[in-house]
């Protein structure tokens, strides 16, 4: 399980993106609530506290926790689809998104 801290100086922003080949929208339903389940969100906030979005297969995760360990995660939801999966995420201390 992922470690969400209490002290929000403390989080770090993940981006990830999961792709399951040749997945149905049933897969992806699932993976959203297997991503879900596992604290990552398809809603980030913008600077005026408007909550936009992410596009398809796109995650958001905000805490402490290791690349590795939200890698793993991510996988253990991929897998759950029954689908073969590749994973990519980047992590930052300070995310910078500019949604036009």
């Amino acid at each position: 399980m992922l470690i969400q801290n209490e002290k929000k100086s403390d989080f770090e922003t993940t981006t990830v993106r999961v792709e399951l080949e040749s997945a149905s929208e049933v897969n992806y339903r699932m993976l959203d609530e297997e991503m879900e389940n596992r604290g990552f969100s398809r809603l980030i906030k913008g600077s005026t506290g408007e909550s936009f979005l992410l596009p398809a297969t796109e995650y958001s995760y905000l805490g402490s926790s290791t690349p590795m360990e939200i890698v793993r995660e991510a996988e253990l939801a991929a897998i759950r689809t029954g689908k073969r999966y590749q994973i990519l995420a980047t992590k930052g201390a300070r995310a910078f998104c500019l949604w036009e």
